[in-house]
């Protein structure tokens, strides 16, 4: 894998890749998205979570991040969340194989998470719930949804910390190559050595 910032994206500095993850990207400029939009195409898999382009460096609002993540959204609560965790409901799904239903993901004391925001897209494949503030059921809010757009696919999850599995089943998806099947070991590879 490789790192790059939204900049470099705008730039044309980014090659092609099957998989894009977007961390922290709340803040999407015109000019960025635009560049996201070109990746829309050639089978690539989007990844967003949380409040991944909610912004625009003119304003903040929940219609931004509809339109960048392709998904029709809605803004639960502003207030804070003391948990910030999702359970999965459908472990069926090829991105959330291997995981046993009702297994929680996310942060458990994230005690700063706000806003809230649910899947509403009748056309997004629902996968798991906004665990309540116990943390231990389901809300019935959808925190996770794959849309697929027949020339590209839209992963957002709504909690971050996505678990490892995930990742793997994106990689499997896109026919990434993967260097080992062990969750637990850290595999750092370039063009010049595996290590």
């Amino acid at each position: 894998y490789d790192m790059y910032l939204l900049d470099d994206l705008a730039d044309g500095l980014v090659p092609e890749y099957e998989i894009y993850i977007f961390l922290a990207t709340n803040n999407i400029t015109e000019k960025e998205r635009e560049a996201i939009r070109a990746l829309q195409k050639d089978g690539h898999i989007l990844v967003w979570q949380f409040t991944d382009g909610i912004a625009n460096g003119k304003m903040t609002d929940i219609a931004l991040m509809e339109d960048i993540i392709g998904m029709d959204l809605s803004l639960i609560s502003t207030r804070r969340k003391q948990i910030a965790t999702s359970i999965v409901f459908d472990n069926n799904h090829w991105l959330t194989k291997g995981m046993a239903d009702g297994q929680p993901y996310g942060v458990e004391s994230y005690d700063k998470m706000s806003p809230v925001i649910a899947v509403a897209d009748k056309t997004a494949t629902p996968l798991a719930y906004h665990s309540t503030t116990d943390g231990t059921t389901s809300s019935g809010q959808v925190s996770l949804a794959v849309k697929d757009f027949g020339d590209w696919t839209c992963i957002y999850s709504a909690v971050p910390n996505m678990p490892q599995i995930m990742f793997r089943n994106m990689q499997k998806k896109a026919n990434v190559h993967t260097y080992a099947e062990s969750g637990s070991d850290v595999i750092y590879a370039s063009n010049n050595y595996v290590a």
